[in-house]
């Protein structure tokens, strides 16, 4: 019996030894004081030391002194709570590391205090969530310059990731984000609300690449202002059926309004332009082809300068009107 508990024990010490001396974990073991009794080997290589400048030392000076006041306790009789942070350390070369740190309180059974630290270093994922955090906040101020809003809609659940600037095109507030496809769906335009819909579950039911429409939306002082909403589908089941649509919304009130005064632009030029020049350029011509002979010379050439010149501007009108045609087929 002794000799089969003696085999378990040592068996399960080395079991426990292969858990401690794992690389990707730091493990220390304190004293009462916060001073290290004994660690693994992953937490010299970290700190790029040598065991001797670990050992008796106090742990707290190992991360500049920030658990200094947690293990200054030591006069309580009861045990400190477990703790839990991010803290900065620095290997012997001057590198600086971010650690997640947990210290562990127990008693052993002599009834005296000891702390076991548990670390990892986060140094690479702190990083690169800094660079994200960074690229995050250039890609929110481009979209908030532009005006261009962002949505995330999860169609299995019908809840809807928005941006800020989303939100601010339609006057909502923050609060309104958590419900943000109902308040959408509300303010659509009436007669805009069908084609809305049809090209979503177009796109969605991937008969479309994309969803791409034009609607009003209702402002809170009662005005409506036209939005285009582009979207595409994204991670599809088995029969092709879209589970998120993602896409931007943008205001377009202006280009619309742009457009309208283009359309009456080229009304104008080709009804109340084009029209008057081709019966002037008719009637110069019978003129000069008909009646020349009764026509005094200086008067011929005045109505052959303005013959030329009137159908000069019948071309440039036809050119604009052939331009407008062209940007439609665009």
């Amino acid at each position: 019996t002794v000799a089969r508990r003696t085999r378990e024990l040592a068996t399960q010490v080395e079991e426990n030894r292969s858990i401690i001396e794992t690389a990707l974990t730091k493990i220390a073991l304190l004293d009462d004081t916060g001073h290290v009794l004994r660690m693994n080997d992953a937490l010299p290589r970290l700190l790029r030391l040598e065991e001797h400048e670990i050992l008796g030392k106090p742990f707290s000076a190992l991360l500049q002194g920030q658990l200094d006041e947690y293990f200054g306790q030591t006069g309580k009789t009861t045990l400190p709570p477990t703790y839990r942070g991010e803290l900065v350390a620095r290997t012997k070369d001057g590198q600086t590391l971010v650690l997640d740190v947990q210290v562990n309180p127990w008693r052993n059974s002599d009834g005296k205090r000891r702390y076991t630290v548990v670390m990892r270093n986060i140094t690479e994922m702190r990083r690169i969530s800094d660079q994200l955090r960074t690229t995050q906040h250039r890609l929110d101020l481009a979209l908030t310059g532009a005006r261009i809003g962002v949505f995330d809609i999860d169609l299995h659940t019908g809840k809807s990731v928005v941006s800020r600037t989303w939100l601010d095109l339609l006057g909502l507030e923050d609060a309104a984000a958590a419900d943000a496809q109902q308040h959408w769906l509300q303010r659509i335009h009436p007669d805009d609300l069908p084609t809305v819909q049809e090209a979503d579950r177009a796109c969605i039911e991937g008969r479309s690449e994309r969803s791409i429409s034009d609607y009003r939306i209702r402002m809170d002082d009662g005005s409506w202002r036209w939005m285009q909403s582009n979207a595409v589908g994204e991670e599809r089941d088995e029969t092709g059926r879209a589970w998120r649509l993602i896409g931007v919304q943008t205001d377009v009130t202006d280009q619309r309004q742009l457009d309208e005064m283009k359309k009456q632009f080229v009304s104008t030029v080709s009804h109340e332009l084009r029209t008057p020049l081709t019966s002037i350029n008719g009637s110069l011509l019978l003129l000069l082809n008909t009646m020349a002979s009764g026509v005094p010379d200086p008067a011929k050439r005045m109505l052959t300068i303005a013959q030329k010149n009137c159908d000069r501007l019948i071309h440039l009108v036809n050119d604009i009107l052939d331009m407008e045609k062209l940007d439609g087929v665009m």
